[in-house]
C-alpha cells in the first residue's frame, strides 16, 4: 500500500504531454486539432515537424527511462509512466515512446535494436503505428531473455500499446 502515491506520480509523470508543450512553444499548430489528435510523438511530428517530433520523442522517451531509476519497484513504476502516458485525462499518446524509454533502461543497449528499426521503418514510409507493432514484437523478443515478470509485463504493456492503437485506427476507420 505504500506504493500508491508513487504509482500515481508516476501515471502522472507518464501524462505530461511533451508534444502538446513543444507544440505550443516551437510549433505552428496545436497537435489536438491537426493530424490525429493524439499529443505524441508521431502527430507532433508530423503537424509541427522534425524538430518537434524529435523533441517530443526525446522527452517521452526520456520519462519512461528517468521513472524506471527513481524507486525500487522499477518495472512497476515505469509501467505506470507507459499507462499514464496512454490514458492521461487530456487524450494522451499511446505509449510507444515512453514504452521504449523503460526497455531502454532495463534491456539498456539492446533497446535500441527495436528503436532503430522503428525509426528505420519510419525513415522508409512506413505507417508509424506499423512500425511500432514491429519494434513491440521485437522488444518482446528481447524480453523473452530476461526474468519472467520483466517478461510478462513487457507483454502486458505491448498488448495494451497496441490495443491503444488498434481501438484509435478503428475509430479513425484507418484499419
Amino acid at each position: 500500500m505504500y506504493n500508491l502515491p508513487f504509482l500515481i506520480l508516476m501515471f502522472g509523470i507518464g501524462s505530461i504531454p511533451f508534444g502538446r508543450i513543444w507544440s505550443r512553444i516551437l510549433g505552428n499548430h496545436n497537435i489536438r486539432e491537426h493530424g490525429s489528435g493524439n499529443i505524441g510523438t508521431s502527430n507532433a511530428w508530423r503537424v509541427n515537424g522534425m524538430l518537434v517530433g524529435l523533441l517530443t520523442a526525446v522527452c517521452d522517451v526520456g520519462k519512461g527511462f528517468t521513472c524506471f531509476f527513481m524507486l525500487d519497484n522499477m518495472m512497476l513504476f515505469g509501467a505506470w509512466v507507459v499507462l499514464g502516458h496512454m490514458y492521461a485525462p487530456w487524450s494522451g499518446g499511446k505509449g510507444v515512446a515512453p514504452f521504449f524509454g523503460v526497455c531502454l533502461a532495463v534491456f539498456h543497449l539492446y533497446a535500441l535494436i527495436p528503436m532503430l528499426i522503428w525509426g528505420l521503418l519510419v525513415c522508409i514510409k512506413t505507417k508509424p503505428t506499423n512500425a511500432s507493432y514491429i519494434a513491440l514484437l521485437i522488444m518482446t523478443i528481447i524480453a523473452s531473455f530476461y526474468e519472467s515478470q520483466i517478461f510478462m509485463l513487457t507483454i502486458l504493456l505491448s498488448v495494451s500499446i497496441v490495443h491503444k492503437h488498434l481501438i484509435a485506427n478503428l475509430i479513425k476507420r484507418d484499419i
